[in-house]
C-alpha cells in the first residue's frame, strides 16, 4: 500500500524552531475525534539522532471540530511540557513530561506508539 494513501497530508508544523519542530500525518478519522501520528525533528534546538527523523514519536487524539491550526499549537504545548527527552541507541523516542504522569517515562518504538489524548484539555 502506498503511503499517500495509507495516512493523509504530511505537514511540517515549525511555530518556534526554538521550542519543537514536528510534522504530523493525519490518521483515518471518526465522526467524534481527529487523529494525527507525530514525528518530532527538534525539540529545544536539539536535533533528533541522525536515521530517526521519520520514528513516530506517539500518536494523538484532538477533538473532530479542532482545526488543523489548533491541533498543532495543543501538540505544541503538550511538547514544551516535556522536562527530559532522549532519542535511545536502539530506536524510539523517550520522554518523561512535567505534568502528565511526571513519574514514568514513554517510550515510542516501532512495536509501540504512545497516544495521547488532548480531548480532556478541551474547555
Amino acid at each position: 500500500m502506498n503511503q499517500a494513501t495509507k495516512f493523509g497530508k504530511r505537514i511540517l508544523f515549525d511555530d518556534h524552531p526554538t521550542r519543537a519542530v514536528f510534522d504530523t500525518k493525519e490518521l483515518p478519522t471518526y465522526d467524534s475525534y481527529a487523529l494525527y501520528r507525530v514525528c518530532l525533528r527538534s525539540w529545544q534546538r536539539h536535533s533528533c539522532r541522525p536515521g530517526t527523523e521519520d520514528t513516530p514519536m506517539f500518536d494523538v487524539i484532538c477533538p473532530a471540530r479542532w482545526c488543523r491550526w489548533i491541533a498543532h499549537v495543543s501538540i505544541l504545548n503538550y511538547l514544551d511540557g516535556i522536562s527530559w527527552l532522549a532519542w535511545p541507541v536502539e530506536g524510539g523516542v523517550s520522554w518523561r513530561h512535567r505534568t502528565i504522569d511526571p513519574y514514568s517515562v514513554h517510550y515510542s518504538a516501532d512495536t509501540h506508539i504512545p497516544v495521547i489524548d488532548l480531548r480532556e484539555s478541551e474547555e
